[in-house]
């Protein structure tokens, strides 16, 4: 999220949804995110019966490799997701933590 604001926090949730569990769910799940479904209402999917249980096979692994982030706030003039993303010039991260130093083991 862009900030600690309830909206953002929700807005990247939805995006997460959007973008990432919408497949990933179905295949370690063996169900689409409820969340996603609800907000697509009629453009939802038709699912027949025993799709759900093809698509998620027994599975030895599942990798997934990230190449980059979004911050994500939320935006309710953007359709479906009701958020927007927000390019890396005007976001503005909070400071960093102090952090302890390391020991050696």
């Amino acid at each position: 999220p862009a900030s600690d604001d309830p909206a953002d926090r929700d807005a990247a949730r939805r995006y997460d949804g959007f973008f990432n569990r919408w497949y990933w769910e179905p295949t370690l799940l063996g169900r689409y995110p409820h969340d996603v479904l609800d907000r697509l209402g009629t453009l939802a999917p038709r699912i027949a019966p025993g799709d759900l249980e093809r698509m998620a096979p027994r599975l030895d692994f599942f990798g997934h490799n990230s190449y980059t982030r979004a911050v994500v706030r939320h935006d309710a003039d953007a359709a479906l997701v009701g958020a927007t993303t927000i390019s890396r010039s005007d976001f503005r991260p909070a400071p960093p933590r102090q952090s302890t130093p390391r020991t050696s083991l």
